[in-house]
């Protein structure tokens, strides 16, 4: 019950739906349609057990090799594109395909400080290797967010937390470029008012940094 080994190997096909690239990219072309990618395979293992009564742990890794792994251009107006016919334009984005490997690493840890207090933290280390691209356009190689809660009574807690997002290469036209690491530091509370019903508040980009996606 202390440390727990683990490993597994599957795979996916995923279709790749309008909904679902709108939703991680809204400023794609109308009606973009882009075809499945093949995860031929993933093979994954770790550790993980507890450091006490009331923290855990978890170590993983995972190795994936995917086919036509789609990734947010942004072009020129009127440049070609072989993965998209419709007339292109410079605030718009569309998709070009490769086939990846992809390499994540990753570490949780959850902390019961005290009965009251309890930190959760995450970090994941992404290394893509690409057939075509020059880079994984818009992808993170690190991850990490830290949240605590404490229970100020048995009605009131807050909560406090902090996501980063690390660089992130970017093709605009001819030139690549580097978005900058996003610090996104957030706080909040919840109030349960009786058995049914809870109130809550939660502010996002506490220093009002400006980043762009």
């Amino acid at each position: 019950g202390i440390m727990t080994l683990f490993a597994g190997l599957d795979g996916d096909l995923k279709m790749n739906n309008y909904n679902d690239i709108i939703a991680e990219n809204p400023y794609v072309y109308s009606g973009l349609n882009a075809v499945p990618s093949n995860q031929k395979y993933r093979l994954f293992g770790g550790v993980k057990g507890s450091l006490s009564s009331n923290s855990s742990f978890k170590l993983s890794a995972a190795y994936s090799s995917v086919d036509d792994q789609y990734f947010f251009m942004q072009r020129n107006a009127g440049s070609v594109n072989e993965d998209y016919s419709g007339t292109t334009y410079s605030n718009k984005f569309d998709v070009v395909y490769d086939d990846i490997s992809l390499l994540r690493l990753g570490a949780e840890v959850s902390v019961g400080w005290t009965d009251k207090l309890e930190l959760n933290s995450s970090v994941w280390f992404n290394k893509y290797t690409l057939d075509k691209q020059a880079e994984a356009w818009h992808k993170p190689e690190f991850e990490m967010n830290v949240n605590a809660t404490y229970a100020f009574t048995n009605d009131l807690d807050f909560q406090a937390g902090v996501n980063i997002l690390g660089e992130r290469p970017v093709s605009m036209g001819s030139t690549v470029k580097t978005l900058d690491a996003v610090y996104d530091l957030s706080i909040g509370a919840n109030y349960r008012l009786n058995k049914h019903f809870t109130a809550f508040g939660k502010v996002n980009n506490l220093f009002a940094d400006k980043y762009y996606q």
